[in-house]
């Protein structure tokens, strides 16, 4: 008799949210727009709340980061050679409906700071298979409203 045992596989979206993604959003829609185009996001997602965190984004790589980093180095004399992304929010999970989530979005020194430095907010929802997400962007210092789409890295 010949006994073989495969582990179950989880169906596809199972890890829910968890993981590393590249989040890549629609060219800005006026100069006060920084370009995100290719930034890695960090999630943890546990039961209905998503945290997240970026890589460190060079201030020095974009001209509106650039701008402001001279700005905060002629007002607190301290160089400001990179931000990241913090926030934290909700997961929706409806019956027969995509998983999504929405977060609010923190713009920080890396070393944290008492205030942000921007603020905005990433709404996204999860495609079938698991490994995309398409949504919307906010920042608050551009006022608009841009188009973002997320890749699951492996």
């Amino acid at each position: 008799t010949l006994v073989a045992w495969w582990p179950a596989r989880a169906p596809a979206g199972a890890a829910g949210l968890t993981g590393t993604w590249s989040l890549t959003a629609a060219p800005p829609a006026n100069d006060a727009g920084s370009r995100y185009e290719k930034l890695r996001l960090h999630l943890t997602h546990s039961g209905e709340e998503v945290k997240l965190y970026s890589d460190p984004i060079a201030t020095a790589d974009d001209p509106v980061w650039k701008a402001f980093a001279a700005q905060w180095m002629e007002r607190f004399d301290a160089p400001l050679d990179h931000v990241v992304w913090r926030g934290a929010g909700r997961v929706r999970m409806e019956q027969g409906a995509p998983l999504s989530f929405d977060v609010e979005l923190r713009v920080e020194r890396p070393q944290g700071s008492d205030k942000p430095i921007e603020g905005g907010r990433l709404a996204a929802e999860l495609a079938p298979g698991g490994d995309r997400m398409s949504g919307a962007l906010w920042m608050n210092g551009e006022q608009a409203e841009r188009t973002m789409e997320m890749t699951r890295e492996r």
